[in-house]
């Protein structure tokens, strides 16, 4: 789970930092405005992915309980 937060944070830094700095305002309230918006964004697209690769894991076991309800012991 650690793990995860960390991944996440990260992209949420690096697309926050790469914005701050590649940002074409002049104003430091609008440069952190928009820093802070694509940090947000790194971390809800991080979440997106962690989530499609959890869903797709959860169906595929509740597949292999169910044959092993129906065909198992």
């Amino acid at each position: 789970m650690t793990t995860i937060l960390w991944i996440i944070g990260g992209l949420a830094v690096l697309f926050g930092v790469f914005a701050l700095f590649s940002s074409d305002k002049s104003d430091p309230k609008e440069r952190a405005s928009e820093a802070l918006g694509a940090a947000a964004g790194g971390a809800a697209m991080g979440v997106g992915c962690i989530l499609q690769l959890i869903i797709p894991a959860l169906m595929l076991l509740a597949g292999l309980w169910l044959l092993a309800k129906i065909f198992g012991n």
